[in-house]
């Protein structure tokens, strides 16, 4: 089991080990989450199952036939498995708002959301953005 993404990441002020610790845990059950193409929903995270983003993907078989059309819906899938998997683990409403409402179903995306949002440094110059941030990577019910 994965634990929550928890308020104890933002008691750290580096780039924090409760958050890697975190991502590692979504890898590896996400690995254990494999499909008939050989992907698994930890692949949609790094864009490298069958049609992902990353540089030496496999691509996605073209055309009609029930073969390429079986691993498309395969595709699908492990995006709506890897989006699930990410809301399950998070316990803050408002970062599940957003990602319900910019990124709802497509695993990757979120994905990189959250990665971007943890890995940021708000500038003291700009309290507003800190304040954003700080209220995104905060869990606990409804991040307040």
């Amino acid at each position: 089991a994965v634990d929550s993404f928890s308020s104890a990441w933002v008691s750290s002020s580096s780039s924090g080990d409760p958050f890697k610790e975190w991502k590692r845990a979504i890898l590896d059950t996400g690995a254990e989450r494999s499909d008939e193409s050989g992907s698994s929903v930890a692949d949609v995270y790094t864009g490298a199952d069958m049609g992902g983003t990353a540089v030496g993907a496999p691509p996605l078989p073209a055309g009609a036939a029930q073969h390429s059309q079986k691993m498309q819906a395969l595709y699908r899938t492990r995006r709506k498995q890897a989006y699930a998997l990410l809301v399950k683990n998070i316990s803050c409403k408002d970062i599940k708002f957003h990602l319900r409402t910019n990124f709802f179903q497509q695993g990757e995306q979120a994905w990189q959301y959250l990665c971007s949002i943890r890995d940021m440094e708000p500038q003291r110059s700009d309290v507003r953005a800190h304040d954003a941030v700080a209220c995104y990577v905060r869990a606990g019910g409804n991040g307040s």
